[in-house]
């Protein structure tokens, strides 16, 4: 990045940083419209007259926005051609503005009907918290699609592309209804692209994650709680999408007769990116040469899914879920060393993954226990083959199968002021390598842990601590060569909160966590694809214990502020290792070796700014210390982190624009560290025919066709420089409809707010 590109994000977060603390300070702004008290539609034309000791003070059209610092002196007259006038008192404008609501939406009725009361639907804050958890109501939130509400809850980012963060991560767990879903981080932008808003009552998302669900090193948890009050009827939708990289087709479909429910989905890309080049320099003692590739690379994806939940009566529910994924690449290069050497090579690649899962829940009421059963199986398959002109074997292949099974049984137990949960949890691996039809491996791992935690909440303080027991049993064999690991942890987990006035609380955390390697980790095959560089899994690979301490900060009075404050530590953390074989060969591996901290902060924004603009603002700041052994000590350290911003500008209630903005710091390896990157992207998004239709267009760094991604490793008195360019500029556009064809609406009524002694006389406008 440029020194000039430098000062002119400086000079913008500067400006930001400085408006959202003036505009945080000022008073709340709340703004006061009318709508028809039977069809619920804004009146454009409605007159808002402020009034103060008989004079007229200022006149408004549409609409009347004021800044609430103190107590407001006078009175509001609605006026509309056709609909009775109405006229608010002090007393109870200053009644509403108590509450702290953005919008009030006053109903007014047509001529000849007498208003006896009126009744003020309120927009609050879609926001609020319970302990352990944020929750983002959608009910309240106005955004016309899932996509867009998404943007606006905390701790989550996403980007002009659609990836979603949560806590800077895509490393995530996704839950429906508090269970395990097939959605991963990775790929929860193809499902909210099209998935219908309305199927959705809210949105959890969970940062401090109980012993239940650690035994993954998540970031956090975003957990989908669908809507069990719609009617009878369907609901379909679907986007379609063309992109200069990436183009793709979404779609989802809800069925809901008596007491099932069916739910449908489909995604399919199509990933084409242009031809880019990689550049790797290679320097030591005795030889320095650079090798450039330029490679084309092609990727297409299908995946549809089914959910269906059958309602046995009022307090039990039976769910079944199967999905299909099939994705087929082809990647091609070039390479040339020292601009002499030319060689050619080929990678194709097919993954198929199935997912089959039956969940059982029961609760007859809030004080009896809840029972939940599950069963999951996964099957994933990767076929890979390469072809190359410098290997003497020419083609290679290898087949990489994995077979999982899970078994999950929980009890909530609620008492009278503790509620206990725990429960079992049983997952079967088996991984199946084969490599030429010469040699395979066989790596199986079995899991068994329990997990006990206890809640307890007096007042506004409250208090969770258990823990997770796992037992791990890890076997592999190839060809004559066979290992046995056993593992024992106990992961224990505490975490106060205490609740402050207006809305505000106080969070202290401290929770242990399992990493366990990836298959991608420990899978034997030599990928040759570059005749320079080889990539080996490591099948010892242990998992790890992460040590994290954390205070929280939480403010949701004005959309939302956290901020928090993290330590993590770990022992024989899984570091990528590099060695260079000879003065031309270099080799990345995985290793346990030496220990990892990392001292963080995170600030996370969500606000409105003004009426029609928000703001979503996620930043980390990190200090990353590392040390290992590979082939003599090293010790790295340095700050990493990243600045993600996502601005919204609503034109209208039908239209709205936004920007995003952000800045990824070097990353800090064992051996060395990456160069920063910053992008910024603007979208455009309009909806048509009553919601039918949606368009929308965006363009990601319009100004730059490449972007470089620069890597620097250190063995020794050798090191290489890894430049590789990557495709920045880009563009979409596309187009979604959505078919609503319930009987009735679900209902989804705003908080109201009754006015009895509002003056209610029949005058008409004069």
């Amino acid at each position: 990045m440029s020194k000039y590109t430098l000062r002119f994000l400086s000079v913008i977060t500067i400006l930001f940083l400085l408006l959202t603390k003036s505009v945080w300070a000022q008073g709340r702004h709340h703004t006061f419209i009318a709508i028809d008290s039977v069809s619920l539609k804004k009146i454009d034309s409605v007159e808002i007259r402020y009034i103060k000791n008989s004079n007229l003070i200022s006149y408004s059209k549409g609409a009347f926005s004021i800044r609430h610092d103190d107590r407001f002196l006078g009175s509001l007259l609605f006026d509309a051609s056709g609909y009775s006038s109405l006229l608010m008192s002090e007393e109870k404008i200053n009644n509403l503005l108590s509450h702290n609501l953005d919008t009030l939406e006053i109903k007014l009725s047509t001529n000849g009907k007498r208003i006896g009361e009126v009744i003020v639907n309120a927009v609050q804050n879609p926001i609020s918290m319970e302990f352990g958890k944020i929750i983002y109501d959608l009910s309240k939130d106005r955004s016309k699609n899932l996509a867009e509400a998404i943007s606006r809850m905390p701790f989550i980012t996403v980007d002009i592309n659609r990836k979603v963060l949560l806590n800077g991560s895509s490393n995530f767990l996704v839950l429906v209804d508090d269970r395990p879903s097939f959605i991963k981080g990775t790929n929860i932008s193809e499902i909210i692209r099209s998935y219908p808003k309305e199927n959705l009552k809210s949105v959890e998302i969970i940062t401090d994650i109980p012993p239940k669900y650690n035994d993954q090193n998540y970031s956090g948890i975003i957990n989908f709680i669908t809507n069990k009050n719609i009617v009878d009827g369907h609901n379909t939708s679907f986007e379609l999408t063309y992109g200069r990289i990436l183009s793709s087709f979404s779609g989802a479909s809800t069925l809901k007769s008596g007491n099932i429910i069916l739910t449908a989905t489909l995604n399919a890309d199509n990933d084409k990116s242009p031809r880019a080049e990689e550049k790797n320099i290679y320097e030591s003692s005795i030889t320095s040469f650079i090798q450039k590739s330029f490679e084309n690379r092609k990727i297409n994806t299908f995946a549809p899914d089914i959910d269906l939940t059958y309602k046995i009566d009022s307090a039990t529910l039976l769910t079944a879920r199967a999905g299909f994924s099939l994705s087929k690449g082809k990647r091609e290069s070039f390479i040339e060393i020292n601009e002499k050497e030319e060689y050619y090579s080929k990678r194709e690649e097919t993954n198929h993954t199935q997912n089959y899962s039956l969940s059982y829940f029961k609760n007859k009421s809030k004080n009896k226990p809840t029972f939940d059963a599950s069963y999951q199986h996964r099957y994933y398959k990767t076929e890979l083959a390469l072809n190359n002109d410098f290997d003497t074997k020419g083609m290679s292949r290898n087949n990489l199968i994995l077979n999982e099974n899970t078994f999950q049984f929980d009890i909530i137990q609620p008492l009278r002021k503790i509620k206990i949960d725990y429960g079992v949890k049983a997952n079967f691996r088996k991984n199946r390598e084969e490599i030429m039809d010469i040699q395979s491996m066989n790596f199986v791992q079995n899991i068994f842990g329990i997990y006990n935690s206890y809640v307890y909440i007096k007042g506004k303080f409250g208090a969770r601590a258990g823990g997770r027991l796992e037992q791990t049993v890890s076997k592999f064999e190839r060809m004559n060569n066979m290992g046995k690991q056993n593992y024992f942890s106990l992961l224990p987990f505490i975490s106060l909160q205490q609740i402050l006035k207006n809305k505000q609380s106080l969070t202290a955390t401290y929770s242990q966590r399992i990493q366990r390697p990836a298959i991608w980790q420990l899978t034997a095959f030599n990928d040759n694809y570059n005749p320079n560089t080889i990539y080996v899994g490591n099948q010892n690979l242990a998992p790890v214990k992460m040590n994290t301490i954390s205070t929280r900060y939480t403010n949701l009075l004005k959309g939302s502020f956290i901020s928090t404050f993290e330590y993590t530590f770990a022992n024989n953390t899984i570091q990528r290792t590099v060695t260079f074989v000879n003065d031309t060969v270099t080799m990345y591996g995985f290793e346990n070796l030496g220990k990892t901290s990392e001292i963080k902060t995170l600030l996370n924004i969500n606000r409105p700014i003004y009426k029609s603009l928000s703001v979503n603002f996620n930043g980390t700041m990190a200090y990353k210390t590392l040390d290992g052994y590979v082939d003599e000590f090293i010790k790295n350290s340095g700050f990493q982190g990243f600045v993600s911003s996502y601005l919204i500008y609503r034109i209208s209630d039908k239209a709205s624009t936004s920007m995003n903005f952000g800045y990824y710091s070097p990353e800090i390896y064992l051996q060395g560290k990456s160069n920063s990157m910053n992008y910024y992207g603007f979208a455009y998004n309009r909806s048509l025919f009553n919601d039918l239709v949606n368009i929308n267009a965006s363009i990601l760094n319009p100004f730059r066709k490449y972007s470089i991604r620069k890597s620097n490793y250190i063995n020794g008195n050798s090191s290489r420089i890894v430049e590789r360019q990557i495709n920045f500029r880009s563009f979409q556009i596309g187009a979604s409809l959505n078919i609503n064809r319930l009987k009735e609406r679900v209902k989804t009524a705003s908080n109201s707010i009754k006015n009895d002694d509002i003056n209610t006389s029949d005058s008409k406008r004069q």
